[in-house]
């Protein structure tokens, strides 16, 4: 019976040892990976449900009453108000990375990964136009947030 030797056994350890490390590093990045799949798949959900919305109701809008404007301490051009063709007093706007929505006077949370919200007039003498750019993000691993999805949509006022 051979017994091993002192070399043969530190080669097995450091072969183990590097196998170990690649496979934890594989793991790490694997979950990495994974999170910032998932976020992102909710931001794109996110940003279809929340464009969808506020284009239903701007589509609806009287051209007539729409004003943007900026809350204090917002991104330039985060506040839309109008009046809908049905005399619904509506607002959309950004406070801090929280959009909200207010209905006749009924606030409601849209969302809460919002960047940045913009409503402009493109550059264009067709007022029944709105740009609506959104940017969201999430928090990905380690405390870490990217952000993932920045939306254009241009509305076209029906009214």
């Amino acid at each position: 019976m051979r017994g091993v030797t002192l070399v043969e056994l530190l080669i097995n350890i450091a072969i183990i040892s590097g196998i170990g490390t690649i496979t934890a590093v594989m793991l790490v990045s694997g979950f990495r990976n994974w999170q910032v799949n998932r976020v992102r798949t909710e931001i794109q959900r996110d940003t279809r449900q929340t464009l969808d919305l506020m284009i239903k109701y701007i589509r609806q809008a009287q051209a007539t009453t729409i004003v943007i404007t900026r809350r204090a301490g917002q991104p330039p051009y985060s506040d839309m108000t109008f009046t809908t063709i049905g005399g619904n007093a509506v607002e959309f706007y950004q406070d801090g990375t929280t959009l909200y929505e207010v209905f006749d006077g009924n606030k409601i949370i849209i969302t809460k990964n919002v960047r940045a919200l913009l409503f402009a007039y493109p550059s264009s003498q067709d007022g029944a136009l709105i740009n609506i750019s959104v940017s969201f993000e999430g928090g990905t691993y380690e405390g870490g947030t990217q952000t993932f999805q920045l939306q254009l949509e241009k509305v076209r006022i029906m009214n």
